[in-house]
């Protein structure tokens, strides 16, 4: 199931768990939770939707003849199930962990204009990044949580995610990189301080030995 998943995600057919947006990687919560939030209001729509239309062809018919706007109200049910599906899966598209070339984002956000929070650091405050995959179920469907402890900014929880261990480790991977870039940027700024150093240090003494060389009047 999980591999089917995965080749609908690849062909744009079912939402993917793991994005890349202009450079930054993006992950969701794992399918199965999508699969845990959906069953019942999918199951729900399908019994719905079945009524009503056993109830539009008079059945059953003891049901359809004492209460005669039943197959309505089995429409009107089915369509709730709809509107309880798009919230589900809505909910679950939502939640969302980013990790770009110099910060980390999460973002819980609930559908429509519910709440959203939204937190964010930078690499450069990051302490530590550890991964666990809470039961054996999260170890055969291979999910768990990451956890990123920062400075300041307190601890990030990407919740959840497929493949924990890859996304510890890609996590390290843009750590170790912004690092290497302060590091290059700060001898780029050294070296410039230098160079504009020995440039005044070499004006300074040009105009000494100019006033050391004129005249005496």
């Amino acid at each position: 199931l999980l591999r089917a998943l995965e080749w609908l995600a690849r062909q744009g057919l079912f939402p993917a768990t793991r994005m890349s947006v202009d450079g930054a990687i993006v992950w969701r919560q794992h399918w199965i939770f999508l699969l845990r939030g959906t069953f019942g209001p999918t199951l729900f729509t399908v019994l719905s939707a079945g009524l009503a239309v056993a109830g539009f062809s008079g059945r059953p018919v003891l049901l359809a003849a004492l209460w005669r706007p039943y197959p309505w109200a089995m429409v009107a049910l089915a369509i709730l199930g709809v509107a309880w599906f798009w919230w589900e899966y809505t909910d679950w598209g939502n939640d969302l962990y980013m990790l770009s070339d110099d910060r980390i984002v999460d973002i819980e956000k609930r559908p429509l204009f519910f709440s959203e929070e939204r937190r964010e650091a930078t690499l450069g405050v990051i302490q530590n990044v550890s991964s666990e995959m809470p039961s054996f179920l999260a170890a055969v469907l291979n999910y768990g949580d990451v956890l990123v402890q920062t400075a300041g900014s307190g601890e990030f929880t990407f919740e959840r995610v497929p493949n924990p261990h890859e996304v510890q480790r890609e996590i390290f991977r843009r750590m170790e990189a912004f690092r290497e870039r302060q590091r290059r940027e700060e001898n780029e700024r050294r070296r410039r301080e230098f160079a504009d150093w020995l440039s005044v240090y070499d004006r300074v003494r040009q105009q000494g030995t100019s006033e050391g060389s004129a005249p005496e009047g």
